[in-house]
């Protein structure tokens, strides 16, 4: 498995770069599931207002919003540095991980990086931790695009309306 469980579910949200906000995911409705993904929508108590992030095989350390990715290393020793690689392109340069990525212990990908993951079918991750092991990831984005096309979707508080699947050819 590529990450443990984790108990306590969380979503991270960047509203501006700086701000991240964290929602309990332990009773979101499960809305969709393509591929790999599984979408989960939680309401806002305040307003009403739906909000969804898909998830990772089940897996609460990966999560994907409608203008983020992220990966927790929470209880895998943290992060100080990673490279990223996807499909068989060349691997990024050792990237310094932020005081904010320090500090939740995750890594989100730059606007330039989630473009390129969207468009991905492989992400490998090799991340240099705060205790100074190393860990690697290798995830199987089948459905990633799916997933977020519904993110953005009215069933998620989006504007674009309505979300409506695509045929899938026959194979």
């Amino acid at each position: 498995m590529l990450l443990g469980r984790v108990a306590a579910a969380f979503v991270l949200f960047s509203a501006p770069a700086s701000m991240i906000v964290a929602q309990d995911l332990g009773k979101a409705e499960r809305v969709h599931s393509p591929g790999n993904w599984i979408v989960l929508r939680t309401k806002d108590p305040m307003t009403d207002k739906a909000s969804c992030v898909a998830i990772y095989r089940g897996n609460y350390g990966v999560q994907l919003t409608d203008k983020s990715f992220y990966i927790s290393y929470r209880r895998r020793g943290g992060v100080s540095s990673y490279r990223v690689r996807f499909d068989d392109g060349p691997a990024s340069q050792m990237l310094l991980a932020s005081d904010t990525e320090r500090q939740i212990s995750a890594i989100g990908l730059s606007p330039a990086e989630f473009r390129l993951l969207l468009a991905a079918k492989r992400l490998r991750v090799s991340t240099f931790t705060a205790l100074g092991t190393v860990v690697d990831d290798d995830l199987d984005l089948e459905g990633i695009a799916e997933a977020h096309a519904f993110l953005g979707s009215g069933q998620c508080g989006g504007l674009k309306g309505e979300w409506t699947p695509k045929v899938r050819p026959e194979k």
